[in-house]
């Protein structure tokens, strides 16, 4: 199967569950109180409360304690609301329990804040792909390559979108673009490899004007 790029969040495979868009209740690992009852440290009590609370949501996302990392991550917007990172980690954190569509809608509000983030473009495109919006998810991955030309797991992504829609020599020729700027990226190789066999996933479709736009950036 092909793989999409590595990212800090959710993973595609097997991931085509309901995009339910309610919170539900998020697993927390045995005798982790909440972030509410966490001792504060000194440094923490004269520290800015958004600080805080964004160092307590990494640290629960790290150690996959998902339900105080969500509920830092909206202490830490609704301290800031200009702010995109807690909104981005709302993302990552709905994908890791599969709330796919409260995943997307995390992703597409930090973007609205800060729309230059590779990451974050990156990573709701392959949610899209998740759901099977292809155009959306190439749009997304097709942005993150006008910021950035020289973004490896784009050039991946746009690959798999491609050989999902069996255009394998235009996917061939973006993983080639892509390990052009790092050779030895196990992923490309990997996708590159079933490229070549001509092996789909599965059937999805894109657009007469997206299939161009690709070719133009990919050839």
């Amino acid at each position: 199967m092909h793989q999409y790029g590595r990212w800090v969040g959710v993973a595609l495979v097997g991931m085509l569950s309901a995009c339910s868009t309610s919170q539900k209740t998020l697993s927390v690992v045995p005798g982790t109180p909440p972030s509410s009852q966490m001792p504060a440290t000194a440094e923490q009590r004269h520290a800015d409360p958004y600080v805080v609370s964004m160092r307590v949501a990494v640290l629960a996302e790290k150690t996959k304690n998902y339900g105080v990392a969500l509920k830092a991550y909206q202490e830490a917007h609704s301290l800031r609301p200009n702010m995109a990172a807690p909104l981005a980690g709302e993302g990552r954190v709905y994908g890791e329990v599969k709330e796919i569509g409260a995943a997307m809608e995390a992703y597409e509000a930090a973007l609205q804040v800060s729309p230059h983030e590779i990451e974050w473009l990156l990573a709701v495109g392959r949610l899209y792909a998740t759901v099977g919006d292809t155009e959306k998810a190439a749009q997304s991955f097709m942005t993150a390559l006008r910021e950035n030309p020289r973004a490896v797991a784009a050039y991946n992504d746009v690959g798999v979108l491609l050989d999902r829609a069996g255009k394998h020599m235009l996917a061939a020729t973006c993983y080639h673009k892509g390990l052009a700027l790092s050779a030895n990226d196990a992923t490309l190789q990997h996708n590159l490899a079933l490229s070549q066999k001509g092996v789909a996933d599965e059937a999805m479709l894109l657009s007469k004007e997206t299939e161009s736009a690709i070719q133009k950036q990919c050839g």
